[in-house]
């Protein structure tokens, strides 16, 4: 066994004799070319009398699914922290029930809602959609179940605060071998600031073509005002 293990390896052996159950453990063991992890089934053993005296070991080598776990949570620890820093909220909805299987940390960033509370709560977005997005969600909604994806989604939100947020989505369709819609995928980011930065920029536009709309009016005003006056002047001076 390797050193770090053997007290602990021989505690076990220790409870399943004391408690007479049987146990499965994952060690680490020192071979000449290398540690190897073994999956030790151990089992009581009883003399006549019923009584346990021993302990029967049978061992399985798991070194390969062992190093394909560690792999796999370095992997996972890595894009996890990856995710962590994305303003996106990377997302998987399970359909038709609208689960959320996941959502990234950044949730609390774009929805305003933590993402565990995001992943407990089924077709929670649905109860966000701001009120002039109703329809919208509707007509989106039953198009997803029909297996319609569109690339993007664009709509607004009302926050647990009373605020509104503007969200947009990119997704994927995740289908069955059937053919059949199982879940969609994809990233939310929050474009409340850009939304109404865009709104600011039409308002002043439409204030500024109202403002030359009446300059306009105000030299047309002149010309003609002017051109009167020509005419009312010769009027007058004619003899």
């Amino acid at each position: 066994l390797h050193p770090e293990a053997w007290n602990a390896y021989a505690a076990r052996i220790r409870e399943v004799i004391d408690n007479a159950e049987p146990r499965s453990y994952d060690d680490r063991v020192v071979f000449p070319n290398g540690d190897r992890w073994l999956l030790s089934n151990v089992f009581p053993l009883r003399n006549n009398d019923g009584e346990v005296f021993a302990a029967q070991i049978v061992s399985q080598d798991i070194t390969d699914r062992k190093r394909m776990e560690e792999a796999l949570a370095q992997s996972e620890a890595k894009f996890s922290g990856l995710l962590d820093r994305l303003n996106e909220c990377v997302y998987r909805m399970s359909l038709p029930d609208g689960t959320y299987e996941y959502c990234s940390p950044a949730a609390e960033n774009v929805f305003g809602l933590q993402a565990e509370f995001m992943q407990e709560n089924p077709l929670l977005v649905r109860e966000m959609i701001h009120p002039d997005f109703h329809e919208y969600f509707r007509s989106k909604w039953g198009e997803l179940l029909e297996g319609k994806v569109p690339e993007t989604y664009e709509y607004k939100i009302i926050d647990s605060s009373g605020n509104e947020r503007w969200i947009f989505q990119t997704n994927t369709g995740i289908f069955d071998a059937e053919g059949n819609i199982v879940a969609i995928e994809g990233c939310c980011t929050n474009i409340t600031a850009r939304r109404r930065a865009e709104e600011e920029r039409e308002a002043l536009q439409k204030k500024l073509a109202r403002s030359q709309k009446m300059e306009a009016l105000g030299l047309m005003a002149g010309g003609v005002a002017h051109d009167l006056n020509n005419l009312l002047s010769g009027i007058v001076s004619y003899p």
